[in-house]
This record gives C-alpha cells, sequence and structure tokens, in this order.
C-alpha cells in the first residue's frame, strides 16, 4: 500500500509540468486567434463616416478632370468635437513584380498623381523627395500629413467642428498631360483636436477607398 502511494505521487510530479505546459500552450494559441482590424484601417467610437462619394467632371477651365469627393460624418456621443480633415486623391501603379517575374517598380515611380485637400504637397512630403511642379511626376511621398492642424475647414479657417452631423466636400484636380492618369486611389485621414497633445499624432479615423478609373 505505502509503495503504490509512493508511485502515484511520483507520478504526479511527472505529469505536473506537462499539464502546466499544455494549458499554457492552450492560452497563447487562444490569444493568437483574436481578430484584429486590417492594417491601416482606423475607425472612431465617437463618429460615423457615411454615404462616402466620388464624382468624376471636367475642369471648367479645360485643365484636365476634377474628382468631388463627399462625406458625412455622424457624432456618435452629446460631446462635440473639433476635426482635421485630409481627403488625398492618388494615382498609385500596380507593383506586379510580387507575382511575377517582372522588374520591381521603386517606391519614387509607384506614385503618378498625389493631389491632396487642402492642397499642400510640402505637408506630405519627404525629405528626399520633389514636388511634382518642379518638373519630377513620380516623387516620394508621405500618406500621412506632417502637421495634422493643417487640414482645417478651408471656409472658416478653423478645425471642422462636430456637433450632430457634418458634410465635408473636396475638390482633386488631375491635370492633363503626356502620360495623363487619373486618380485611382483616395485616403481619408481624420484627427482629433482632443488627441494631439505631446506627441501623439495618429489620426483618429483612416480609410483607404479605391477607383476603377486610370486613364482618360
Amino acid at each position: 500500500m505505502a509503495m503504490t502511494k509512493r508511485y502515484l505521487l511520483i507520478l504526479i510530479f511527472v505529469l505536473m509540468p506537462v499539464l502546466l505546459f499544455s494549458q499554457r500552450e492552450k492560452q497563447s494559441t487562444q490569444k493568437e486567434t483574436v481578430k484584429t482590424p486590417p492594417v491601416g484601417i482606423i475607425r472612431s467610437e465617437t463618429f460615423d463616416v457615411r454615404n462616402v462619394a466620388f464624382n468624376k467632371t471636367h475642369d471648367i477651365k479645360g485643365r484636365g478632370e476634377m474628382l468631388r469627393v463627399e462625406f458625412e460624418i455622424a457624432n456618435l456621443i452629446d460631446e462635440p468635437a473639433d476635426l482635421y480633415i485630409f481627403v488625398i486623391a492618388i494615382h498609385e501603379l500596380l507593383d506586379k513584380s510580387i507575382s511575377s517575374f517582372r522588374r520591381p517598380i521603386p517606391k519614387s515611380e509607384m506614385v503618378k498623381n498625389f493631389v491632396p485637400f487642402p492642397y499642400e504637397l510640402s505637408n506630405f512630403q519627404d525629405e528626399e523627395g520633389k514636388a511634382p511642379e518642379k518638373g519630377n511626376n513620380a516623387f516620394r511621398f508621405r500618406e500621412l500629413p506632417k502637421n495634422p492642424r493643417e487640414g482645417k475647414n478651408p471656409i472658416t479657417g478653423k478645425p471642422y467642428h462636430l456637433k450632430d452631423q457634418l458634410y465635408v466636400k473636396t475638390t482633386h484636380l488631375s491635370k492633363y498631360r503626356r502620360n495623363y492618369v487619373y486618380f485611382n486611389k483616395i485616403v481619408l485621414l481624420i484627427y482629433d483636436e482632443k488627441k494631439l497633445t505631446g506627441s501623439d499624432a495618429h489620426p483618429v479615423y483612416r480609410q483607404v477607398f479605391h477607383l476603377s478609373g486610370k486613364r482618360r
């Protein structure tokens, strides 16, 4: 009887680490399977962006084609907010070398058109990049502004004030030129004034839209 108890104690001591390791491994696997939002998409819990529309028209001065972006922002809480808003219209080449044997496209050559609203290219330009009006159609850029507080309402010169609902309209001109391209990618960025304190300059909302039109 004493020998049986002794063997049972030895068996428990041998199996205990295995059981603990198995439990930890199971918990770790459960944490890794938690679904997270896709990279690059940021949604706000305090407001919702609705009814996004894209309209293509010709510039009345004959300079090119105009993209009009319209959307609505609905407040989901009782507290108003001051927002800085950017809409970036881009024509970006698709790098097919990822799934083929073609030569990779350098990052500096992937962007053929970049028109932000408000239109201040220096706010999005890399230090090593060149602005297209200086004769370089392919340039390095950043899809996040250096100064988020530049995204003001052009009518008031102040941040967009969201109380209940807010309607935003932006325009982006794609100028006629050699090897003309239209926009095929739209980036919508929204910053909250209350969350721009200190070094925190992350948008509270980011969404990317892809347009089918490429050329005239």
